[in-house]
């Protein structure tokens, strides 16, 4: 069966266990938090110290492009850049933080620049031809250095920062064009052949072939055409956002189409966790795909699933993301040396991939956040708590001895440690976008304190 045709049908019934759906005729009803507000004022704090005092003016100072625009993130914890190469997702990725900053906490001319400069290498390049997207890689002029992409997150983070650019000066081009990036993008996602990414560099050392992220490095067959929970919360992201901004039935359905894949079809049932790969037709696959949940994935989902249940005020659907947040979260978490692991390689083998890497973690505060304003529930304010404690503990290199703004984003051992040869990347999306919007869920806690 057709995927796109099979997402339009909506599920007759939850497959979550024992997780059951309630009415969806409730609304979430924001809650005082359990958290008390010294607590809650403590946690602001810090956030706001970790963005305002350490990584904005750390990024102004090596990572941004003052000259010609955009981001050369390759910088080491002394601020010296190790490449001036612009990588595509990371122009786009900056150019929506920027835009974010300025929308929402302060209307500053040179947060509207700094994404501006971003967008034009961009946008000033040629439309892709059919099947690609725009390249990956750009020189420091912003002149590519690779051809057209098939990346299709090119694609929807560009659309993100364009959206957030429309937000901030009413351009109406800008929202055309985010909206035609969308659909195109899902046009090739949903072709039969569409090849999923399944091996990234991130991980990998300068020099080291990329290793297996969702396999630990084991040789897999593609799963061709396959139904990405990445793709589908990229989606979903994206389109909460947008409809943010205005009514879109079309828009609207796809979020729903890509919730209803997520919370019904990726969610497996043996197990009670999100598989990252299912099959094209939403069936579950017979082989090792069926074994593998990618927790960091899932954990970022769920919770925008959460913030789409609250913009759209259905009670069933906040619910059932968050019973499933919760059983991640709860999979997920390193009993012996604190944390999350990002990976779970083959759940009946109980095989994790053992590195730790920041973003996780940090996508876990975003769920458990959204659930403590919300609900008030004691276990997600006592997990922001738990690894509020444990990031600020654990990543910034301040805690290893030095003294540098610098935060691990990777490291290969559970207890993380700084390894000077690591890949040296400032982590410039995951990392601002979580002090970001929880500085403004606990703004909101404190206002109702």
């Amino acid at each position: 069966m057709d995927r796109r045709g099979f997402l339009g049908v909506a599920a007759a019934t939850a497959m979550l266990g024992a997780i059951p759906p309630r009415a969806a005729t409730a609304q979430p009803q924001p809650t005082v938090s359990a958290a008390p507000a010294e607590r809650l004022r403590r946690w602001r704090d810090q956030l706001a110290a970790d963005l305002f005092e350490d990584y904005l003016p750390f990024c102004a100072r090596s990572v941004n492009d003052h000259e010609l625009g955009g981001f050369m993130c390759e910088v080491g914890p002394d601020g010296v850049r190790r490449s001036e190469v612009k990588v595509g997702r990371y122009q786009a990725r900056g150019a929506w933080v920027y835009a974010f900053l300025y929308n929402h906490f302060e209307p500053r001319g040179e947060y509207l620049d700094q994404a501006r400069g971003a967008l034009d290498i961009l946008l000033r390049q040629p439309e892709p031809p059919a099947g690609r997207f725009l390249p990956g890689e750009y020189d420091r002029q912003g002149n590519p250095t690779e051809p057209p992409s098939s990346d299709i997150f090119m694609a929807l983070f560009t659309a993100e920062a364009l959206v957030e650019w429309h937000r901030a000066t009413g351009e109406e081009a800008a929202w055309r064009r985010a909206r035609a990036m969308l659909l195109r993008a899902l046009e090739i996602y949903h072709r039969p052949d569409y090849e999923p990414e399944v091996t990234s560099a991130v991980y990998a050392r300068p020099g080291e072939a990329a290793p297996n992220w969702a396999f630990n490095g084991r040789a897999v067959a593609p799963l061709m055409g396959a139904s990405c929970q990445s793709v589908l919360f990229g989606v979903i992201n994206l389109a909460r956002q947008m409809l943010e901004l205005r009514a879109d039935d079309e828009i609207e359905a796809l979020a729903t189409r890509s919730i209803e894949a997520v919370l019904d079809h990726h969610f497996n049932p043996r197990f009670g966790l999100n598989n990252e790969f299912i099959n094209h037709d939403l069936s579950r696959p017979d082989n090792e795909y069926e074994r593998q949940v990618y927790i960091g994935h899932a954990v970022e989902t769920l919770w925008m699933i959460l913030y789409e249940a609250r913009r759209r005020g259905d009670q069933a659907m906040f619910d059932r993301a968050a019973a499933s947040f919760r059983r991640h979260v709860t999979v997920g978490r390193d009993n012996v040396y604190g944390g999350i692991f990002r990976n779970l390689a083959d759940v009946d083998a109980n095989e994790f991939s053992l590195d730790k890497t920041l973003w996780v973690h940090e996508e876990v505060m975003l769920g458990a956040l959204a659930m403590a304003e919300h609900t008030g529930d004691p276990w997600a304010v006592d997990v922001f708590g738990e690894f509020m404690e444990y990031v600020q503990s654990h990543f910034p290199l301040r805690r290893h001895g030095i003294d540098s703004p610098y935060w691990i984003t990777v490291s290969r051992d559970r207890t993380v440690s700084y390894d000077p040869g690591e890949r040296a990347r400032v982590e410039n999306y995951h990392h601002p976008r979580h002090l970001m919007l929880n500085l403004l869920a606990l703004e909101r806690m404190l206002g109702k304190a």
